[in-house]
C-alpha cells in the first residue's frame, strides 16, 4: 500500500493515514502536505505538561523541549538544578555532542578529564559520549537549557 500511495497511484483513507502514523509514532498531520509559503506550527508542548517531564529527583528535573519523535536526532531540553543539585551522565552514542546555555545561575560542567564553570548566558558545547556530569555551583536553583545533536 505505501508503495502504491508513494508511487500516486492510490490515496490513503484516514483510518490507513492514522495507521501509518502510529506505526512511525509521529502525529498524522505531520504525513499532510501543508502549501508552500504558509506559516505552520506543529505541536506546542505546554510548561505544565507532564508527558514531558523526562526525570526528576532531588538534584535535578529535566524537561524535553523537542518533539518526543525527533528523539536520537536532536533533542532539547530544559534542565532545573535544585541548590548544590547535580546530573551525572554515562557516555552516550560515540559523537553525540551537548550544547548546554546557562539561563541562571552557575553550573561547572564536566566532559572526561575538562571541567569549565558557565554562568548565566554562557554556552558551553562539549563532548558527551564521555562520562560527564553537571554540578550547580550555587545555593540557589539554577536553570540550564541544553540540546544534544547526535553525529551518525
Amino acid at each position: 500500500m505505501l508503495s502504491q500511495i508513494e508511487r500516486g497511484k492510490t490515496n490513503p483513507t484516514v483510518a490507513l493515514l492514522y495507521r501509518i502514523a502510529q506505526g512511525l509514532s509521529i502525529e498524522p498531520t505531520t504525513l499532510l502536505p501543508f502549501p508552500t509559503g504558509q506559516p505552520r506550527i506543529w505541536r506546542i508542548i505546554r510548561a505544565n505538561d507532564e508527558r514531558y517531564v523526562f526525570s526528576t529527583n532531588k538534584m535535578c528535573t529535566i524537561r524535553t523541549l523537542s518533539p518526543l519523535n525527533l528523539e536520537k536526532q536532536i533533542e532539547f531540553y530544559e534542565i532545573t538544578f535544585a541548590p548544590q543539585g547535580e546530573l551525572v551522565s554515562a557516555p552516550h552514542y560515540r559523537g553525540t555532542e551537548e550544547i548546554l546555555t546557562v539561563a541562571r545561575g552557575r553550573l561547572k560542567i564536566r566532559s572526561g578529564e575538562k571541567e569549565v564553570t558557565a554562568f548565566r548566558g554562557d554556552s558551553v558545547h562539549y563532548a558527551a559520549d564521555l562520562s560527564h556530569r553537571i554540578t550547580n555551583l550555587s545555593k540557589h536553583v539554577s536553570v540550564a537549557l541544553m540540546i544534544v545533536r547526535f553525529r551518525t
